[in-house]
């Protein structure tokens, strides 16, 4: 019996399964990344009492919990935004669904990146606690420990940049290829969002310029990230306003 939809489109009777590979891959790398965590953790609590002020080891381990939970609100949003695009822009040619194996191919590299940081974050710890960084003895402040990840390996940390700038790009032009029947402002909206966010990845990968001319990055990653998320969850607001402020003038 002839098939009524193509085996990728969403109406065909296995769009369930092929929908539910989204998201056990977000989830196997949200549960990848979370699993490594413990590691550099336990690295900290075993640390001898005299090596570093309890004060700041709770310091940073509360960043590290931190910097996981706003790992994972990455993840949700790019899972969330993937859904919604194939929701409205459907699945319906080659291209498309080539598009959507990208997308989770990057999603597995950014979890694999993810976890090189963290055991870069690892060894970094060890060695600072041993006073082997840069001749240094001991820690000289939280400051000190975050910048410190941020300037070691940092070429990890730009390609997690560019693989979500490359995933919202990607997610551009999936959308793009759908051409939704409904071009309403939601629609057009959405494209805007994608094109923003492929942009601020981009341009975020700018806090290491100063690598080039010998000097060290100032701006810890979280901190762009922590943007990137207030601008995703908060956006329909934001744009809304700037909306009613461009009508109004």
């Amino acid at each position: 019996m002839a098939l009524r939809h193509s085996v990728h489109h969403l109406q065909s009777e296995n769009s369930d399964a092929w929908m539910g590979l989204i998201d056990a891959v977000y989830a196997v790398a949200m549960t990848l990344i979370a699993v490594e965590l413990p590691e550099l953790v336990n690295k900290l609590v075993s640390v001898p009492p005299g090596a570093i002020d309890v004060s700041m080891k709770v310091i940073v381990i509360a960043y590290l919990f931190a910097a996981y939970v706003i790992t994972f609100m990455v993840l949700y949003e790019l899972w969330s935004t993937q859904k919604c695009i194939i929701k409205i822009g459907g699945l319906n040619r080659q291209l498309q669904n080539f598009i959507n194996g990208l997308l989770l191919a990057f999603t597995c590299l950014g979890a694999g990146d993810v976890i090189l940081i963290i055991k870069v974050k690892s060894g970094t710890f060890a060695q600072m606690m041993n006073g082997d960084m840069n001749g240094r003895k001991g820690i000289s402040g939280f400051h000190s420990v975050i910048m410190e990840w941020a300037n070691l390996h940092y070429l990890y940390w730009i390609m997690a940049f560019l693989l979500i700038s490359a995933m919202y790009f990607l997610m551009y032009i999936h959308f793009c290829i759908g051409q939704p029947q409904t071009l309403s402002s939601h629609v057009s909206q959405l494209r805007r969002s994608l094109l923003v966010k492929t942009c601020f990845f981009m341009v975020s990968t700018a806090i290491w310029l100063p690598l080039v001319w010998g000097g060290s990055c100032s701006i810890p990653p979280i901190y762009p990230v922590i943007l990137f998320l207030g601008f995703s969850f908060f956006e329909a607001s934001i744009f809304s306003k700037l909306k009613r402020e461009k009508s109004d003038t």
